[in-house]
């Protein structure tokens, strides 16, 4: 009998050990879970603002070589006076 009270009494333990282990995990996928999320977003950020510099320095080509051609004309109309 007193066995059988022992070994209730350790099942007992492993139990609420298992479920403090279980508690800890849960607290842990969560964590991992949000950071992966803020890591998803900022990688989406990221992704934009390559976009964007992309964007920028074609419209920066494109004033430079519009530049070019006005300074082209220029030289053109001095030329010919």
């Amino acid at each position: 009998m007193r066995s059988l009270h022992q070994e209730n009494l350790m099942l007992k333990e492993q139990v609420e050990a298992l479920l403090q282990e279980n508690i800890i995990l849960k607290w842990a996928v969560a964590i991992q879970h949000e950071r992966q999320k803020e890591s998803e977003e900022r990688n989406q950020e990221l992704q934009h603002l390559k976009q964007m510099v992309t964007q920028y320095q074609e419209q920066l080509r494109t004033l430079e070589a519009m530049k070019e051609k006005e300074k082209e004309k220029e030289k053109e109309k001095d030329t010919k006076l």
